[in-house]
């Protein structure tokens, strides 16, 4: 470096260790703080980085640049930082760690080059620098905690949250309950003549069960419900059902009597042919895996430092459906994780390889442990009271002791934890008893003396029997519901929330209300330790224009209040009043300057303003729950803004915003590009695009994504010869018009075809239109945008047919409904449209009359379709209005 004319002291040589390339590569090993060690006469201020670490990571880039020295540079300088990112786990981390770094030259030049550099803590692969998003926005929204009651909650959520889905098939359910008591009675009577054995295990159990049904048997023949059309053994008799629970409901049946006789294997019957996997995936589970995602973003979105575990997670089918709500993409490589941790628990560690690689995409977060949750948690070490939420689908049901799997559960929560189940609450539901009943785990519930009385009804409890339950375990009971179907005899499954709940404790507080601004009012007004009310903003802001004195009682009551209620209009989510925003920033700053939940700003709609009687219980809820966290009962709740929108409090929370970092990316981020094969022989998929619409030079070939994906039914695979360019593609890459690709017709060769297709070929020439962008090597469209061409027909003559004569077409036939002898004005009838409607006006046996700019483009009309020259007018002005009026005798 001295040779090159950069001398450094002993602060700044940090580097060694170094290798380097001939090609702009160089790394190196530098400690975090051994710089302290040449600074003992000084004190170290606490930082993330110190710069000489920066400098240092700045000295490898010369290296990689001189090539160790080895290649005469002229003497440079680090003159500018495009992005950099720190991680603030460097931050107080214990002693001096070793960090490893690497740097690649992007761009050289005569009087300048370009890096990029990445160092990683020894025995990590977590970088301390690298580009992070740039761009934050306010996201606001619900804040369930200060809802009024769970019906609130419920009805909020099914008509905000979550998606609507069609309702289970009432008939494929009849069809099962059908099929499912024939096969009961069917096998029970050949048991019974035979003698009935003692097996001495589950089975026992499983063969009452089957008595009961059969003795109760108008529960579940679909007779029962105006459905005598359904006979139970012709559906046994018939081919092979496709619904996953009637497919299995089937299977097991066939099996049901050499299952019981130890002629069959249980497990062999249901995962033969994915048939318990594809029971799993089917659109029920996908309803609640769907719901319990959704609620769970929404506790996300207050408490994005979530600790999650999961019961008896199995094959990850509930995981499945939580974690991509939790962990997604911004765009630009960017993710966005709203919690810190999932526990992946299973009383068998089986799963857990599969499981991993399954997961992957989300090992920063995700852990796998063993646990049985009939056993004391603590004991096979997990943490007391550690998690917000403890997922349970499908699992507590089949545990010995109901009640010790609950107690389990709740230890590990947190007070005010959720447990979220998905339990089969439906104990007369003949399709699950017949197909899981089998399973010796079906049956190992044995408690008995509890509060709760099960009818000899097997494991699955209604929702009311799981409130009672709950309620015995230290759970608030049943919060909420959400069932797949409300009528009984096709209800299945239930989303279950409870809450984990701690005994109150009570304590007195004050609560002072504020409607005026005087001296005098706060002089004699001791607010100190009182929960205070602010409601000088809802006529008028106070703050837009606020005098000394006033200035006084406000920070009177901010600083001697334990917490000020300071209630505005007009701001939040959707900002109608600018001045409600004074507030927002005045509380922000009070609760910088205490360094605590001093000023609660909270933002009411007009509707709630005008309605007192809502305004009032809208505030209430929040009064309620600051009162709880004052009592130390509350869930560790502490906001500082709300803002209301259809009568619920929502909440924001600063985030990634994606799109305005990708927009920034594309504007500042020169994006690289390579060379690439473009023709016949070329079988890289990509398409051509723009970065910033009326910039030419941005337009470039870029990878079309999933084009390997497998074709849908009727769709094809063209390998494209040839594309069309029209004056649409023109003004889209203008950027006079927005659009979603070039090229809306080409031709080309048909490479691949789905599996129903059957009018094509592999390897048929066609002509094609796309709304995708026909300048790609490849394209992927309907069937029926395709239509075949003749082998002589060049592909560039195809490629410029089907837009121009699909549109002509539509025009004529469709729109104007053309008939022979009736006239017509065609426009610009030399251009691509004009002349395919003046070969179809001619077919038709219309009279035609043209426009034309120039008289070049007159011959053509005149030379190539006979039209006569008196019927082509000027298209350069208004005067052929003249003329056709004049040609048709005024008629138009």
């Amino acid at each position: 470096m001295r040779q090159l004319g950069l001398g450094y002291g002993p602060f700044f040589a940090r580097l060694h260790d170094i290798v380097y390339d001939r090609d702009g590569h160089a790394a190196a090993s530098l400690k975090l703080r051994d710089y302290a060690e040449r600074m003992v006469y000084a004190e170290e201020d606490p930082c993330v980085i110190h710069p000489t670490t920066l400098d240092a990571l700045c000295h490898l880039q010369m290296a990689a640049l001189s090539a160790g020295g080895l290649r005469p540079i002229p003497t440079m300088m680090f003159t500018h930082c495009q992005e950099m990112w720190i991680s603030n786990k460097l931050f107080g981390l214990p002693g001096n760690p070793l960090m490893h770094a690497a740097s690649t030259q992007t761009m050289r030049g005569f009087r300048e080059s370009e890096f990029d550099t990445v160092a990683v803590l020894d025995g990590t692969n977590e970088p301390t620098q690298e580009a992070d998003a740039a761009c934050y926005s306010l996201d606001f929204r619900a804040d369930l905690s200060l809802m009024a009651s769970s019906t609130t909650t419920h009805n909020y959520l099914m008509k905000h949250t979550f998606r609507r889905f069609e309702l289970p098939d009432k008939d494929l359910m009849d069809r099962a309950d059908a099929m499912s008591i024939f096969y009961v009675e069917q096998v029970l009577d050949r048991l019974e003549a035979e003698g009935v054995p003692q097996y001495g295990d589950y089975r026992d159990l499983y063969i009452k069960w089957m008595q009961r049904a059969r003795s109760q048997r108008e529960k579940y023949v679909p007779a029962s419900r105006g459905r005598n059309d359904l006979d139970g053994k012709a559906l046994a008799a018939s081919p092979k059902p496709t619904e996953p629970t009637t497919r299995l409901v089937h299977k097991v049946g066939e099996n049901l009597y050499d299952i019981l006789t130890g002629k069959a294997n249980v497990m062999e019957v249901l995962f033969e042919n994915r048939l318990v996997d594809d029971y799993y995936s089917a659109e029920m589970f996908k309803i609640h895996a769907h719901r319990v995602g959704a609620y769970i973003e929404l506790l996300a979105h207050a408490n994005p430092y979530l600790k999650i575990l999961e019961i008896g997670a199995g094959t990850g089918s509930s995981a499945a459906g939580v974690l991509p709500y939790l962990v997604y993409d911004q765009g630009g490589g960017r993710e966005l994780k709203r919690l810190s941790e999932y526990v992946y628990t299973d009383v068998s560690t089986g799963f857990f390889e599969n499981a991993r690689e399954r997961f992957a995409k989300y090992s920063s977060v995700m852990t796998f442990k063993k646990l049985d949750v009939e056993q004391d948690p603590v004991s096979q070490g997990f943490e007391e009271g550690r998690y917000d939420i403890v997922i349970a689908g499908n699992v507590l049901h089949a545990t010995s002791d109901m009640h010790q799997s609950l107690r389990a559960a709740r230890s590990l929560l947190k007070p005010g934890g959720k447990l979220i189940m998905v339990e089969i609450c439906n104990p007369e539901s003949i399709r699950e008893g017949l197909i899981f009943g089998l399973l010796p785990g079906w049956w190992l519930r044995t408690e008995r003396g509890t509060t709760c009385v099960y009818p000899n009804q097997g494991p699955l409890l209604t929702e009311a029997q799981w409130n009672e339950v709950m309620i015995d375990c230290g759970f608030s009971g049943v919060d909420m519901q959400w069932r797949d179907h409300e009528e009984l005899p096709y209800h299945r499954l239930t989303t279950i929330v409870a809450t984990a709940v701690e005994p109150a404790s009570r304590s007195e507080s004050s609560i002072a209300t504020v409607s005026a601004l005087s001296p005098s009012q706060a002089a004699t007004t001791d607010v100190t330790g009182a929960t205070v009310v602010c409601l000088l903003e809802l006529d008028k802001s106070v703050l837009r224009k606020v005098d000394e004195t006033q200035i006084e009682v406000i920070k009177a009551l901010a600083l001697r209040a334990k917490t000020l209620l300071w209630v505005t209009t007009g701001g939040g989510l959707d900002t109608l009043n600018p001045d409600a925003e004074l507030s927002t920033g005045f509380g922000r700053t009070v609760c910088s300057e205490r360094g605590e939940q001093g000023v609660l700003v909270a933002s009411l709609a007009s509707e709630s303003v005008k309605n007192p009687r809502r305004g009032s219980a809208l505030l209430a809820t929040i009064l309620s729950k600051v009162q709880e966290q004052r009592q130390g009962d509350g869930d560790g709740w502490r906001e500082s803004e709300l803002a209301e929108y259809d009568g619920v409090w929502h909440i924001p929370r600063v985030v990634p915003n994606g799109s305005l970092n990708d927009s920034v990316a594309r504007r500042i981020l020169k994006p690289g590009s390579q060379p690439c094969l473009i023709g016949p022989e070329a079988d890289r998929r990509i398409r051509l695009s723009i970065n910033n619409p009326g910039l030419l030079d941005t337009l470039r070939f870029k990878e079309i994504p999933d084009a390997e994906k497998p074709l849908s039914d009727d769709e094809v695979e063209i390998r494209v010869m040839s594309s069309s360019i029209n004056f649409k593609d023109v003004m889209i890459a203008l950027g006079q018009i927005p659009g979603n690709g070039f090229g809306y017709d080409g031709a080309g060769i048909i490479s691949r075809i789905g599996p129903k297709c059957q009018h094509t070929k592999v390897g048929e020439r066609v002509m094609f239109v796309s709304v995708t962008g026909a300048f790609s090597t490849f394209v992927r469209v309907s069937e029926l945008q395709t239509h075949p061409m003749p082998d002589t027909m060049p592909f560039t003559v195809a490629a410029s047919i089907p837009v121009v004569y699909c549109t002509a077409l539509y025009s004529i036939d469709y729109v104007a409904r053309l008939r022979p002898g009736e006239s017509i004005l065609i426009h610009a009838g030399a251009g691509g449209v004009g002349q395919a409607a003046v070969m179809i006006a001619k077919q038709r046996g219309a009279t035609i009359y043209v426009t034309a700019g120039s008289q070049t483009k007159r011959d053509l009309l005149v030379n190539e379709y006979g039209i006569p020259p008196e019927n082509i007018f000027s298209s350069r002005d208004a005067s052929f209005y003249d003329d056709i009026m004049c040609a048709t005798n005024g008629r138009g």
